[in-house]
């Protein structure tokens, strides 16, 4: 079992993982959680690694060991061409987009006081992303989350799951859920990767697991969350049509196309419909 594998072999991975995480930069960290955590918690592993990062013609991972790249370096781009486009730090498959995350050192006060999800007086949004990050990770969510529908209507038995997000940063990670045929929005706090110096959390890795594999393990959007709506189909019905039909990836777009970039703003007031996903 591949849950069981990564235990028990879990100090090469950590390892491999953590050895110098203060010190490098945002590509090597990228290229160490693909290949030491993420591909090694997932049955495809499978993943493409933006191109545009420097040093895109690696063969190999920055670990001390030089373990040559499941992965490979790709076009990570998606959305629609005359509405939202962005790109994922890392593609897992075809369905689940990666965002490599700064550590958020310098949170203001007003940040911290903002509410971002449902339960917000005991959220601990102290220690999360900053705002920007979250808009941003939303946007991506939501975008990706209407390709992944797409692509499930192209099946004879289609079946619209509420879509992964991860966000990771060297000290915490987070996850968000989107099924766009039912606008539903679900986001976590971040939480911390180690429960102590360079060991990874065991809830950690669980959790990680049942996100990469989240086909195999459940089915459509439960009725009992269908109530958390993002709504993001009532403030812009006009654009659902485009949304549904046009989303692509990947999606090269000139900029001068781009006539209203209406999703980064909308995810400012999203916040009201999003539920806060617990793990204590």
């Amino acid at each position: 079992m591949l849950l069981i594998a990564f235990l028990t072999k879990e100090d090469k991975e950590q390892s491999a993982l953590f050895e110098d995480r203060t010190a490098e930069n945002k590509e090597d960290w990228c290229l160490r959680v693909a290949q030491h955590l993420f591909s090694q918690l997932s049955y495809s592993g499978e993943y493409t690694i933006d191109s545009g990062y420097e040093g895109s013609n690696r063969k190999s991972c920055p670990c001390s060991n030089k373990d040559e790249l499941v992965g490979k370096f790709g076009d990570t781009s998606f959305g629609c061409r005359t509405l939202w486009h962005g790109s994922a730090d890392l593609i897992f498959g075809v369905d689940m987009p990666v965002k490599l995350v700064q550590e958020n050192t310098d949170m203001s006060k007003s940040e911290s006081a903002s509410s971002d999800t449902v339960e917000m007086e005991t959220s601990n949004t102290e220690n999360d992303f900053s705002l920007n990050d979250k808009y941003e990770m939303r946007g991506q969510v939501i975008g990706f989350g209407f390709y992944v529908n797409k692509l499930e209507r192209q099946k004879e038995n289609p079946k619209y799951f509420l879509t992964p997000h991860i966000g990771i940063s060297k000290e915490k990670i987070k996850f968000l859920f989107y099924d766009s045929a039912h606008d539903v929005l679900l986001e976590t706090s971040a939480h911390k990767l180690c429960c102590y110096g360079n060991q990874l959390s065991y809830h950690i890795i669980l959790t990680v697991w049942l996100v990469m594999n989240y086909k195999l393990f459940g089915g459509e959007t439960p009725a009992i969350l269908r109530r958390y709506k993002s709504g993001f189909h009532s403030m812009f019905p006009s654009k659902l049509k485009v949304y549904i039909d046009d989303v692509k990836a990947p999606c090269h777009v000139d900029s001068s196309l781009l006539k209203e970039d209406h999703l980064p703003n909308y995810c400012k007031y999203v916040s009201s419909d999003v539920v806060e996903v617990r793990s204590e």
